[in-house]
């Protein structure tokens, strides 16, 4: 992956990444970024995301955030190995803190211990100060 020099110039002093991993989502939030009724199951390549963490790490970054859609989606149909991949890599790489996003909606199996290794927060989206205002955003019993 090729960054030109303009871009490298403008991203110069970059301390933190946010690197939306995926668009899938198991909700269905009307104010969502990622209309999940109309865009559906795209995410991006472990090598490809692996490079982005390079680059930005290149241009100084040492903050990274992980989040898509739902980020507990991500690789679940391999027991998140790529998952934990990108995070080990990206602690290896120099990323002194990392924080995942998740809106708290996942299988017990996210928990697995390999997955909180490399991470510094778990980061919940809410979308409400109690269940009546969020669940009317997100759907009955998800606050």
């Amino acid at each position: 992956m090729v960054i030109d020099q303009k871009t490298k110039d403008y991203f110069s002093n970059v301390q933190q990444v946010f690197l939306y991993l995926s668009d899938k989502c198991n909700l269905l939030c009307e104010q969502c970024l990622y209309k999940p009724n109309v865009i559906r199951g795209k995410a991006i390549e472990k090598e490809t995301a692996k490079a982005l963490l390079q680059i930005f790490r290149g241009l100084g970054a040492f903050k990274l955030s992980i989040l898509g859609g739902e980020i507990s989606l991500y690789d679940c149909e391999n027991c998140y190995r790529n998952l934990i991949e990108l995070l080990c890599y990206a602690h290896s790489i120099g990323y002194e803190y990392i924080r995942i996003d998740t809106n708290g909606q996942y299988d017990p199996f996210f928990c697995n211990p390999e997955i909180y290794t490399w991470i510094d927060e778990v980061s919940f989206s809410i979308d409400g100060y109690d269940a009546a205002t969020n669940d009317y955003l997100r759907g009955n019993d998800k606050f």
